[in-house]
C-alpha cells in the first residue's frame, strides 16, 4: 500500500534509512515538491551552512534550514522559477542549475539568474539555410545530413546537464538530439559541440556519461593527442548599419594556428532569410573579390585544430555604398 504525500519532505534517522519518524517530517507551503539538491554556498555572510537544501516545488524553490536537533524546515522561498525538468537539476560546487520556461536558471545562494538568455531566439538558424551548408557539416565531420535544430527552451525540455569540474563547463545535452552546448563557467559563454549521450553518470568531479552505442566517454580527461574538427557560423553581421548595403574585399581570421588548419567561407543576405555564396577558401584569408554588395554577412570557418591552436576574432574591410538614394 501506497500514501501520497504532497507537500511533505520525509528525513530519515541519522544512520538508520529505513526509520523515518514524524517529527522528522517537513511540511513545505506548496502542493508538489519535485526534487531536492544540497546548497554549499551561504544566503549571506554568517550563514554558512543555515540553507543546506533546496526543495523544488510546483511554486518555486524553497530553502530548507536545519535546526539545532537536526532537522529540517522550510523556511522562505528563494524564487518563484518552477523547475520544468526534474531529471536536468545539476548541483555544482556552490550554485544549482535547473531548467524553467525562463530558460537554464542558475541559483547560487539567495539570488536566481538565467545564463541562457543570449540562446533565445523565436526563428532557429539551421545549416540549410546556407548554400551548401550540408557540404561543410560533411567536411567538419558532422556527416553528410543536415543537423535538425530546435529553439533552446525546447531543447531543455528534454535536457539533462554534465558537470565537468575539471574544465569548468557545463554539458546540456539530450537524448532526443544529436547535438549538446556547452557553457563556460570561466568565460561565461556558449558552444556547441556533436552528441550521442543517452545518459550522465553520477562520478563526480568526473564528467561521464554513457552514449546510444553504450559507451562511457569521460568529458574531464580528453585526448588531446588528436586534432578536433569544428564548424563555426558567426551571427549576421552588420557592420555598422544594418540598413546600409556594403562590399566586403578582405577577411582575415586571427588567432594561434598553422596554415590550412582553417578554412573560410563569406555569406551574404539582404533580408535574413535568404542567404548567398559570396567567396571561400581553402585558408585563413578572404582577399581579392568584389561583387553585389549585401546588408548581412555570416562568415563560417572549417577548422581542424591542434590542442595548441586556437581563433580568436578576424580582420574585416568593408566598403559602404552610396547613402544618398533610398534602398
Amino acid at each position: 500500500d501506497t500514501i501520497t504525500s504532497t507537500n511533505t519532505i520525509y528525513v530519515s534517522e541519522a544512520n538508520n534509512p529505513f526509520s523515518y519518524r514524524s517529527q522528522f517530517a517537513v511540511s513545505v507551503g506548496c502542493d508538489l515538491v519535485y526534487a531536492l539538491s544540497s546548497a554549499a554556498k551561504p544566503l549571506s555572510e554568517g550563514q554558512f551552512g543555515q540553507y543546506p537544501l533546496y526543495a523544488f516545488t510546483d511554486e518555486g524553490v524553497w530553502a530548507l534550514e536545519l535546526t539545532g536537533t537536526g532537522t529540517y524546515f522550510a523556511r522562505q522561498p528563494i524564487t518563484r522559477d518552477v523547475c520544468k525538468n526534474r531529471d536536468g537539476i545539476t548541483q555544482l560546487d556552490s550554485a544549482v542549475l535547473f531548467s524553467t520556461d525562463r530558460g537554464l536558471m542558475l541559483i547560487s545562494g539567495s539570488e536566481s539568474i538565467c545564463i541562457s538568455e543570449i540562446l533565445d531566439s523565436k526563428s532557429v538558424f539551421s545549416m540549410s539555410q546556407l548554400q551548401g551548408g550540408n557540404q561543410l557539416l560533411k567536411l567538419a565531420g558532422m556527416g553528410n545530413e543536415n543537423v535538425s535544430y530546435v529553439p533552446f527552451k525546447e531543447f531543455l525540455t528534454k535536457g539533462r546537464m554534465l558537470y565537468d569540474y575539471t574544465n569548468q563547463r557545463i554539458i546540456v545535452f539530450s537524448p532526443e538530439h544529436s547535438y549538446a552546448y556547452i557553457y563556460s563557467l570561466e568565460s561565461k559563454k556558449w558552444g556547441m559541440m556533436q552528441s550521442n549521450l543517452a545518459s550522465g553518470v553520477n562520478a563526480y568531479p568526473e564528467a561521464m556519461a554513457m552514449t546510444k552505442d553504450n559507451m562511457l566517454v569521460d568529458f574531464s580527461h580528453p585526448d588531446e593527442s588528436v586534432s578536433v574538427k569544428g564548424l563555426l557560423v558567426s551571427r549576421p553581421l552588420k557592420l555598422d548599419d544594418g540598413d546600409i548595403l556594403k562590399t566586403i574585399d578582405t577577411i582575415i581570421q586571427r588567432g594561434q594556428f598553422r596554415k590550412g588548419h582553417v578554412s573560410s567561407v563569406l555569406y551574404g543576405s539582404r533580408d535574413l532569410y535568404n542567404w548567398s555564396l559570396v567567396w571561400s577558401s581553402k585558408d585563413h584569408y578572404l582577399r581579392g573579390f568584389r561583387g553585389t554588395p549585401y546588408k548581412y554577412f555570416r562568415v563560417t570557418l572549417v577548422c581542424n585544430l591542434e590542442k595548441d591552436e586556437s581563433i580568436t576574432g578576424c580582420t574585416v574591410q568593408f566598403t559602404p555604398s552610396l547613402t544618398n538614394q533610398p534602398r
